[in-house]
C-alpha cells in the first residue's frame, strides 16, 4: 500500500492523520493537490488531513466550504476545465475519493 496512515481523533470535525510513504515510492500527486486544497479550504493545519478522512463527517465540510474546494481544484486542472456539480458529489465521500476523481480528470485531460 502506497500510503500508510494512522488517524487519531482530534474532535468529531477534525481527524489528526500522519501519512507514511513507503521508502521507494513516490507521493501520488492528486491526492496530495487534494490534501493540500483541503487544508487550505478547511484552515487544517498540515498533516491533520489523510486519504480517509469523510469531508462531512470528519472534517465538518458543508457546501460552502465544497464549493472553494471545488475551484481550488478546478484552479488546478488544465485551463479550461470545468467540474460541475452533479459530477463532483459522488467524489465526495472521503478525501482518497476526491482524489481518485480528480487522477481520473488529469489522466484524460478533460472533465468526465
Amino acid at each position: 500500500m502506497l500510503f500508510d496512515a494512522v488517524l487519531q481523533l482530534h474532535d468529531h470535525h477534525r481527524v489528526e492523520a500522519e501519512v507514511l510513504v513507503e521508502p521507494g515510492t513516490r507521493p501520488d500527486s492528486a491526492l496530495s493537490a487534494v490534501i493540500d486544497a483541503v487544508v487550505e479550504v478547511g484552515a487544517y493545519a498540515p498533516g491533520q488531513v489523510n486519504a480517509e478522512a469523510r469531508l462531512y463527517e470528519d472534517l465538518g465540510f458543508d457546501s460552502v466550504m465544497i464549493m472553494q474546494l471545488k475551484n481550488r481544484i478546478e484552479q488546478q486542472l488544465p485551463r479550461g476545465a470545468d467540474i460541475t456539480v452533479p459530477q463532483l458529489l459522488p467524489a465526495l465521500k472521503s478525501v482518497g475519493t476526491l482524489a481518485a476523481f480528480v487522477r481520473e480528470l488529469t489522466s484524460t485531460g478533460a472533465t468526465p
